[in-house]
């Protein structure tokens, strides 16, 4: 039972390094700083993977075991007490995503508009050009 508290704790701590993760990012984010996302989507990526083995070796290490038999170790309340770690960190790195990703949309959102916005203006002054240009008698200057 006790390689089951301590998977259990390895989990967290890698919880808990995502949660850091995404904390440093938006802090970036906020800042107008999107120069690190690969970093971010590496970084996250390797602890996602390091999360699915460890949820793996966690099946393992549960087996069969009834609950009886979590309970009569005298590991329940330690188990428990992790399990409400990993899902407090969890709904925190959840909260924390979603603030990433609004951000990003907000920013790509943004950049949709000012690309919209210069390509408004370029065809404005295309066609402003185009309707005064020939008016003011440059094709009179090209016949003299």
């Amino acid at each position: 039972m006790g390689d089951l508290l301590s998977l259990l704790k390895t989990q967290n701590r890698y919880l808990q390094k995502c949660l850091g993760l995404s904390q440093e990012f938006l802090s970036d984010l906020l800042k107008g700083e999107f120069s690190g996302i690969a970093e971010f989507e590496k970084k996250r990526g390797l602890l996602v993977r390091a999360l699915k083995e460890a949820d793996k070796k966690i099946s393992a290490a549960i087996g069969n075991r009834t609950l009886d038999e979590v309970e009569g170790s005298g590991l329940g309340d330690k188990l428990r007490a992790e399990l409400k770690s990993k899902r407090k960190t969890i709904e925190e790195t959840l909260d924390i995503d979603t603030k990433i990703f609004a951000q990003i949309e907000a920013s790509k959102d943004k950049l949709m508009q000012d690309a919209l916005g210069s390509k408004k203006e370029k065809e404005a002054i295309g066609k402003f050009k185009s309707s005064w240009v020939p008016k003011r008698g440059e094709g009179i200057d090209q016949t003299l």
